[in-house]
């Protein structure tokens, strides 16, 4: 499959490393997409709250925040200076889907998003402002 957005050469060279939104296959192998193929959702069950599915998603899944850091890095590297978690776990979704067969592709649950921006800006503080949360439902 052809990419859909590719950096330039130019813009590889000045990275260093890989574009967390370029879709060439170097920078795709580098962002250790093959992790997200191997998402782990055991233990969770329906009597669990969002917040403790989501602490035990994180728990079993630490490749997931990683990629999150780098995606958020990567925006912050070419100048953006206001977004939403909501746009990063999207495009971790969509990478998600590439790597991964049959059912598996919808490991990766919305109700998560407020709970890792809430952990990115505890511990990233110089991204308040950068992001904002609203209040959650549970009133947390």
């Amino acid at each position: 499959m052809e990419a859909i957005l590719t950096a330039t050469a130019l813009d590889h060279e000045r990275a260093g490393g890989p574009i967390p939104w370029c879709d060439c296959e170097r920078c795709r192998s580098q962002l250790q997409l093959f992790d997200l193929s191997r998402l782990d959702t055991g233990g969770m069950r329906k009597t669990m709250t969002h917040a403790e599915r989501f602490a035990e998603f994180d728990r079993r899944n630490p490749q997931v925040y990683t990629l999150i850091l780098q995606l958020v890095d990567g925006l912050l590297d070419i100048g953006v200076q206001r977004f939403g978690l909501r746009m990063v776990w999207e495009r971790l979704r969509w990478m998600h889907v590439f790597v991964t067969k049959g059912e598996d592709k919808w490991k990766m649950n919305d109700h998560y998003v407020p709970y890792y921006a809430r952990k990115l800006l505890a511990d990233r503080p110089q991204l308040e402002g950068v992001m904002e949360t609203r209040k959650l439902r549970n009133g947390a």
